[in-house]
């Protein structure tokens, strides 16, 4: 049976041969069911890594979701008890160990709330504030992570990791490596938060560091600050002999410049501070 390149296939088919790497795979979560899994997901690289690499026979295609795909291609593989699976031996450079659909930080906005496809980033982690509790929908409460990257522009942009992925990802690590420390962040869905673009995770979403691909080499010459993990900032108000108010802001127990926008309303002897 002959080899079939990926791109040539279409979805409903059946008896095809692919030769493949296998660049990713995860198990994607049912939202709203803990430990619950909606089955085995991966991504198949060809022709283009030192994961084995396997010729797959006896599967069927299938037409991709249009909305939330992972990849731009119109068919998916299906396999099934009846797939077989043949690592094969030796070398294949001509099949890399990973593909990613990178989408540059100009083109961000044109993908507000768009979702037939997620998209893939690269970036400079810059600071990662720790994991703390977020109500969703008054529902219930999830962690998340929020994590600064910067592109070789020195564009930064906020991405807000939710769920396992955020409670998964090992920040703390980060410290020791050498920086700067590039993150690769993939299936993430991009929103609008008050007037800024804000990237999140999807169920899909994986995460790698310091990755040896051809996108990271104009990084390497950056000079980049060493990656910080910011604490919650907290701040002192302070009255003064005219009746102003001060804010003095501190963060890991130091104080910061830091501008600060807020309204201030007064309710018989309670204050209340409104943050934006």
């Amino acid at each position: 049976m002959k080899i079939n390149p990926i791109r040539s296939l279409s979805p409903f088919q059946f008896n095809k041969k692919i030769r493949v790497r296998v660049c990713r795979i995860w198990k994607p979560k049912v939202i709203g069911k803990d430990n619950a899994f909606d089955g085995l997901q991966c991504i198949l690289v060809d022709e283009m890594v030192t994961n084995p690499v396997y010729e797959i026979t006896h599967f069927s295609t299938s037409r991709c979701k249009l909305s939330y795909k992972i990849v731009p291609h119109d068919a998916q593989a299906c396999f099934n008890t009846k797939t077989n699976f043949e690592e094969l031996p030796g070398v294949h450079p001509n099949i890399p160990s990973h593909r990613f659909y990178l989408l540059d930080y100009s083109q961000l906005s044109s993908r507000i709330d768009q979702y037939d496809i997620l998209i893939d980033v690269l970036g400079c982690i810059t600071a990662v504030k720790p994991l703390e509790d977020r109500m969703i929908g008054n529902e219930r409460m999830e962690k998340i992570c929020e994590v600064k990257l910067q592109n070789i522009r020195k564009e930064d942009v906020n991405l807000t990791l939710w769920g396992d992925t955020a409670k998964t990802f090992d920040f703390e690590a980060l410290e020791h490596l050498t920086p700067p420390v590039l993150g690769v962040f993939t299936s993430l869905k991009v929103r609008q938060f008050r007037e800024n673009i804000v990237l999140n995770n999807s169920i899909s979403t994986m995460i790698f560091i310091n990755l040896d691909i051809p996108e990271v080499a104009p990084y390497k010459a950056m000079s980049i600050p060493k990656f910080q993990i910011v604490e919650n900032i907290f701040f002192m108000l302070k009255l003064s002999m005219t009746g102003k108010i001060w804010i003095y802001l501190f963060t890991n127990g130091m104080h910061i410049n830091m501008k600060l926008l807020f309204q201030l309303n007064t309710y018989g002897n309670t204050m209340f501070l409104y943050l934006f």
